[in-house]
């Protein structure tokens, strides 16, 4: 019984806290995250660069939203990161890009 107890207790626990985030909104964590995109060079190398800081999330509602932070752009090349910020981006105007959906499908 002294080894049931805590199994039992930690059983109720468990579930308890699992139900309560099914029914919870989903926030997006940028450490376990990742956005990439593709830039063509030269008309046939490609090269995979990407975005460090990603924010948004999922309602209960089925709501959902991105928002990428323009300036966060990482192409592992400092003066393509500048420019892409300075030139294609133009982050200092446009600093986020973001996407959102009133309803998600299954």
């Amino acid at each position: 019984m002294q080894h049931t107890l805590p199994f039992i207790c930690n059983t109720v626990l468990s579930f308890a806290l699992l139900s309560g985030t099914a029914m919870a909104d989903w926030v997006l964590n940028n450490q376990q995250s990742a956005l990439y995109f593709v830039s063509i060079k030269k008309d046939h190398i490609a090269e995979t660069h990407t975005f460090k800081t990603l924010s948004g999330g999922i309602t209960k509602a089925g709501q959902g939203s991105l928002n990428i932070d323009l300036a966060s752009v990482s192409t592992n090349i400092d003066i393509r990161d500048q420019r892409m910020r300075e030139q294609l981006f133009d982050a200092k105007k446009f600093a986020m890009a973001s996407v959102s959906s009133a309803t998600l499908c299954k």
